[in-house]
C-alpha cells in the first residue's frame, strides 16, 4: 500500500513538473495590443462588415506569423493609442500614416500599401480638371467651410496645407467619427468634409438609399503616400517591427497579402492602384 501511495504521489509531482515549462513559457509571451479606431473603411467595428477593414485583416493575418506573442485587440481612439504608448504598453496599429507627432511615439514598417485617393466629400457637385482638385484654391474659392477630423493625418502633402488653414481659421476641425462625418453631411450640418474614397465606397455600400453625396478628387502626389505597421516607439517595438518587416517582404508578393492591400477599392482606381503597388512596394 505504502508502494502504491509513493508511485501515485512520484506520478503527480511528474505530472505537476512537466506542465511548469509549458506554463511558464505562454506566461513569458509579450502581449500585443493591436488596436482600431473608426476610421472605416480602415477599420470597420461594427455592421454587416464587422472585422474586414483593412487594417483589421492585416492584423490578423500577421497575427498568425507572430505566434511568439499573446494578441489582444481593443477598440480606441488616438488620445487612447497615445496614452498607451506613453506608458509603454506594446501597442501596434495595422495600418497607420506617418506625420510628424506620430514619428515622434511610433515605430513604423516598411510601406505595404498606397494610400487611397483623398477626395472632398461634398453636398455640392462641382468641375473639377482630371488630375483633381487643388485643396488650396478650394478652401480660398468656395463659400462653405471644410470640415476635417481631429488627430487625422491626410498625408504628408496635404498636413501642411491644413494646418496652415486651420489657423487661419478656414476650416473646421471636429472631433467625430467617420461615420458621424457622413449623419453631419446628410443632415446638412456640414457642406463638404474631407477623407479618403474607400470611406465612401464603404459608406455607399452600408446606405444604399444615399443619393446626395458628391466626390471631388483632390490633387495629390499618392505615389509617395504609404500605409505602415505601426508599434509603439520602444525596444520592444523595435524588435517586433522587425520581425513584421520580414513578414511583409516574405509575403507582399503573394496572391492572399495583394488582395488584402486592395480592400475597399474603388473598381476605377484599382488599375492605378497596382501600378503604383508593383513600382514602389514591389520595387
Amino acid at each position: 500500500m505504502i508502494r502504491f501511495i509513493t508511485s501515485v504521489f512520484f506520478l503527480l509531482v511528474s505530472c505537476v513538473l512537466l506542465s511548469l515549462p509549458s506554463s511558464g513559457l505562454a506566461a513569458n509571451k509579450p502581449t500585443i495590443r493591436w488596436v482600431s479606431n473608426d476610421l472605416s473603411p480602415l477599420y470597420i467595428n461594427s455592421g454587416p462588415f464587422k472585422g474586414q477593414g483593412i487594417a483589421d485583416q492585416i492584423s490578423l493575418f500577421l497575427q498568425t506569423y507572430l505566434p511568439d506573442y499573446t494578441h489582444e485587440f481593443e477598440n480606441i481612439n488616438f488620445s487612447r493609442l497615445y496614452a498607451l504608448v506613453e506608458r509603454n504598453h506594446l501597442v501596434c496599429s495595422g495600418l497607420l500614416f506617418r506625420n510628424q507627432l506620430r514619428d515622434e511615439i511610433l515605430h513604423f514598417s516598411n510601406p505595404y500599401k498606397p494610400a487611397y485617393s483623398q477626395v472632398i466629400v461634398s453636398h455640392h457637385p462641382m468641375d473639377y480638371p482630371p488630375e483633381g482638385l487643388s485643396l488650396e484654391k478650394f478652401i480660398a474659392q468656395h463659400e462653405h467651410v471644410l470640415s476635417v477630423q481631429k488627430r487625422r493625418s491626410y498625408g504628408a502633402h496635404l498636413d501642411p496645407i491644413l494646418k496652415k488653414e486651420i489657423q487661419k481659421g478656414h476650416i473646421n476641425v471636429l472631433d467625430v467619427s467617420t461615420e458621424q462625418m457622413f449623419k453631419m453631411l446628410s443632415h446638412g450640418r456640414i457642406q463638404h468634409f474631407l477623407d479618403i474614397e474607400n470611406s465612401v465606397t464603404y459608406y455607399q455600400a452600408t446606405h444604399k438609399d444615399q443619393k446626395n453625396i458628391h466626390i471631388v478628387p483632390v490633387a495629390t502626389p499618392m505615389d509617395r503616400f504609404f500605409g505602415r505597421v505601426a508599434c509603439t516607439k520602444s525596444p520592444a517595438g523595435q524588435a517586433l517591427i522587425q520581425k513584421i518587416n520580414q513578414i511583409i517582404e516574405d509575403h507582399k508578393r503573394t496572391d492572399e497579402f495583394r488582395r488584402l492591400t486592395e480592400l475597399w477599392i474603388a473598381p476605377e482606381n484599382l488599375a492605378r492602384f497596382r501600378r503604383i503597388y508593383e513600382k514602389e512596394i514591389l520595387k
